[in-house]
């Protein structure tokens, strides 16, 4: 049969598409837009109008047409495959997006997920990726309430970062993720530019982090950081080479409840390797339940004695108390907080040392205060004319105790009733909670 046959670009553009874009429909599209892979080209197939609205070669070029497009409350599914970013891509202002994937590799350039200020990229959720290779990584800048969570990190520089640039990133959830061979698996980075330190409220839960390279760290808090009243649990980490840290404190941990932690080694003859090392102005959490297995250099190395509050008992030494003058008490000063709350009717023990010298005359006064969860204070005040150590005895205990009996925090106040001494106090504090 004779004749001429006319194709049209459209219908020869859709002739050639590759079968994978002839993917069935999804009864119930949940889905903003599903992007995938042909091995060659990627592309992003829009989950409204069912059409491809982007295509390329470059795998960063397509994911971020899509995050520029969505808008919040939009959910990004990444089908299987290997996804190769040139360069970054970044997710900016927008909150309550779900970029899932059915473990997708991306690699090559991290997904950073940004605000310009906190409450612009709220409640985000990243679920069931795998970022791999040295460059690839996930980065979280000035979020809040954002989600991390079934989502793998092969090989990366930075597993997952935290970063406040211009405000804070609080309240994260960092949940159920496996971390392999990483130089960092998850690191709260030190401030910059007019970023804030908080990292407030940071949950980190259910993680495995298996470490090979000398210099690796688990979880590292740098300095400037301050992960403060989070919660760090169900934590396995197996430490296969020398010069390894589990846990790194530079910045805070404080009132950090860390609990179920498990480190492991693996290193026959360790020279230089720490399960928590802890920088010179580190503040700790509270460790309650650490459990340590094969041979460590130090499982906690500490070598500017800082305060370890923990469960059992708890130890603050030699506590400084500024003495006010002329009869006037000064603010008062922490001694001791036992994060447990609950502490047992006669387990606070407490030694206040007068040292220098008491001139003629002078008197020392010191009032040691109990603050119970409720806010209720009790308090007792000794009087001292020479120098020396004085336990606290039982009346002074029954005097401090409350029927609360959830003890908060343990101040003590000085003063002399000169107008200048040569006097010096401390107070050492022992609870268990």
């Amino acid at each position: 049969m004779s004749g001429t046959i006319t194709i049209n670009s459209t219908d020869l553009a859709n002739a050639i598409k590759p079968q994978l874009l002839q993917m069935p429909e999804i009864t119930q599209q949940p889905y903003s837009y599903i992007i995938f892979t042909d091995g060659i080209n990627y592309y992003a197939r829009n989950g409204t109008t069912g059409q491809i609205d982007f295509s390329s070669t470059n795998a960063s070029t397509v994911l971020q047409n899509v995050f520029n497009t969505i808008t919040s409350n939009s959910v990004v599914y990444i089908k299987s495959g290997t996804y190769n970013l040139s360069q970054d891509v970044t997710l900016s202002n927008k909150s309550l997006v779900i970029i899932k994937g059915e473990y997708p590799y991306i690699q090559g350039g991290r997904i950073i997920i940004h605000g310009d200020t906190w409450d612009k990229a709220q409640m985000n959720i990243v679920d069931r990726l795998i970022f791999n290779g040295s460059s690839s990584g996930l980065r979280l800048e000035n979020t809040y309430q954002n989600k991390v969570i079934n989502t793998k990190f092969i090989q990366n520089n930075v597993g997952l970062e935290l970063l406040n640039n211009t405000q804070w990133t609080e309240e994260t959830t960092i949940e159920n993720l496996y971390f392999f061979d990483c130089k960092t698996a998850i690191q709260f980075s030190t401030p910059q530019g007019s970023g804030t330190s908080s990292y407030e409220h940071t949950r980190i839960n259910h993680i495995l982090i298996d470490m090979y390279q000398p210099g690796a760290i688990g979880i590292n808090i740098q300095s400037g950081a301050s992960l403060v009243n989070g919660i760090i649990e169900n934590i396995k980490m197996w430490l296969h080479s020398d010069n390894e840290v589990g846990i790194k404190i530079d910045g805070s941990l404080s009132n950090t409840y860390m609990t179920d932690i498990v480190l492991e080694s693996f290193v026959s003859s360790p020279t230089s390797l720490y399960g928590i090392q802890l920088g010179q102005n580190a503040e700790f959490g509270y460790l309650t339940h650490l459990v340590t297995g094969g041979s460590f250099t130090k499982i906690i190395y500490n070598p500017y004695g800082r305060w370890l509050p923990g469960g059992g008992v708890t130890r603050r030494n030699s506590v400084n108390i500024p003495v006010g003058t002329n009869n006037t008490y000064p603010i008062w000063t922490e001694v001791l907080v036992p994060m447990g709350g609950a502490v047992s009717l006669h387990a606070p023990r407490i030694k206040i040392t007068i040292g220098g010298t008491i001139g003629s005359g002078e008197t020392i006064n010191v009032i040691i205060t109990f603050r119970y969860i409720d806010d209720k204070l009790r308090q007792v005040e000794k009087t001292f004319t020479s120098t020396g150590s004085y336990w606290l005895t039982d009346d002074d205990y029954y005097a401090l105790y409350d029927d609360c009996n959830l003890l908060r925090f343990i101040y003590a106040q000085a003063k002399t009733n000169q107008a200048s001494t040569n006097a010096t106090v401390t107070v050492t504090a022992y609870a268990s909670s």
